[in-house]
């Protein structure tokens, strides 16, 4: 009947942008699925019912796509398992891999690693199989960010190379730069700032060759965090700021809140200590909406920001600030977030940097004046690796830190404790 054809083709047209992602196509095809959203989940419905189980997965994957590319974090994830758990095992099916990489890419995106990794897995043998070198390139990226996320490095690096390696076959420029780009994040959180910049810096440029704003924006914000890390706060503003404003032109809701987390740690470097925390408050509020947890890693961040701010400004004070920019407008988040990008936000008058550190914190102090390792420092304190990093970045934060170096200085000359 009339349903059922027109179901057909918007099946097809997700077909058409599935098969785009990852390729130059992908850009021209994310406008026309926002129109037809409803159109498509109209036809998704319909197929479910009248048992087009690769129509629906087919569905179900684009919608997923579309849903992870504007944020909307759990309404995407819920869709797909939803129509996985209906239609059973899609059997090695194109729609089926496709449906099962969307759904591993969304699971990743929610902090569910595990459940993430069996889905993309999944859809990576189902590719595989099929000769789809693009879909199992995709793949591949996402169980990199899985593995980054776990804390799993090398793992990370490899499947980010095959990831690579599979682009370059297709002759995939864009697909590259994403390599690039996820290859920088990689180096960020093993702590090579210097390579990070570099690689960030090199996908920037090529999704801006490329005209591909929205990629543009991932670039600009991954290396917008690495130069906060290094202390280049300026041009770390800028690079924020720039990504924001994409995010909110596409409205792309989770790269808002992310650039709202980064900038607020541009603020606490800057002693802005009050407009920190109400961009944390703000990108807090943000995450809740769109049911986009934190992961670990970006919630140990986001923690040792929020300590840094109860020193300067008082447990109960900081708090209420913070729940103040839970109440924000857009247009209030917005104008505060450009000024702090652009460096127009003064530091909080009579406030006066955190100078003093925990007894845990000053034992890390002490040890790297020693010229131990933090995995050394670890093993002599009893406690992970990745505990001595954070501790070592608290007390960088609170001392004004820009290396090692003077975290040694300054414990050499204060003892390093309360």
């Amino acid at each position: 009947d009339t349903r059922t054809r027109h179901a057909a083709n918007y099946a097809e047209l997700a077909v058409q942008f599935e098969a785009a992602l990852g390729l130059p196509a992908e850009r021209q095809w994310w406008g026309r699925i926002g129109l037809d959203q409803a159109n498509l989940r109209v036809a998704l419905e319909h197929s479910l019912a009248t048992g087009r189980e690769q129509d629906a997965l087919a569905l179900a994957a684009a919608l997923g796509w579309y849903c992870y590319t504007r944020g909307h974090l759990g309404a995407g994830d819920r869709l797909v398992t939803d129509v996985l758990a209906r239609v059973g095992d899609p059997d090695g099916s194109r729609a089926g891999a496709a449906a099962r990489v969307a759904g591993g890419m969304l699971a990743w995106s929610r902090v569910e690693f595990d459940r993430a990794e069996t889905l993309l897995h999944g859809g990576l043998a189902a590719s595989q199989a099929l000769g789809d070198v693009r879909r199992s390139s995709v793949a591949s990226a996402f169980l990199g960010h899985c593995a980054r996320a776990c804390g799993r490095y090398d793992e990370s690096a490899r499947w980010h190379h095959l990831a690579e390696s599979g682009f370059r076959e297709l002759g995939n420029v864009q697909g590259v730069a994403w390599a690039h780009q996820d290859l920088g994040l990689l180096a960020r959180d093993q702590g090579d700032l210097g390579a990070a910049t570099n690689l960030l810096r090199t996908s920037l440029r090529d999704f801006r060759d490329l005209d591909y704003p929205w990629a543009a924006a991932w670039s600009a914000w991954g290396l917008g965090t690495t130069l906060c890390r290094r202390g280049q706060l300026d041009e770390a503003g800028l690079q924020l700021g720039a990504a924001l404003r994409t995010f909110q032109d596409i409205e792309d809701l989770r790269g808002v809140a992310q650039c709202l987390e980064a900038l607020a740690e541009v603020a606490r470097e800057r002693a802005s200590y009050e407009a920190a925390a109400r961009l944390l408050g703000a990108a807090g509020a943000q995450r809740e909406r769109l049911a986009a947890p934190l992961s670990d890693a970006e919630r140990d961040r986001v923690d040792a920001v929020e300590r840094t701010l109860v020193r300067p400004l008082g447990a109960e004070p900081a708090e209420r600030v913070r729940q103040s920019g839970r109440r924000m407008t857009s247009a209030q988040i917005g104008e505060l977030a450009a000024a702090v990008a652009a460096g127009r936000v003064p530091p909080d008058p009579d406030r006066e940097p955190p100078t003093v550190l925990t007894r845990r914190e000053g034992q890390v102090a002490v040890l790297v004046a020693s010229g131990r390792t933090n995995r050394q420092i670890g093993t002599a304190l009893g406690v992970a690796e990745k505990t001595v990093e954070i501790h070592l970045q608290n007390a960088m934060a609170k001392l004004g830190a820009r290396s090692r170096a003077e975290v040694a200085a300054w414990a050499v000359s204060h003892g390093g404790t309360d």
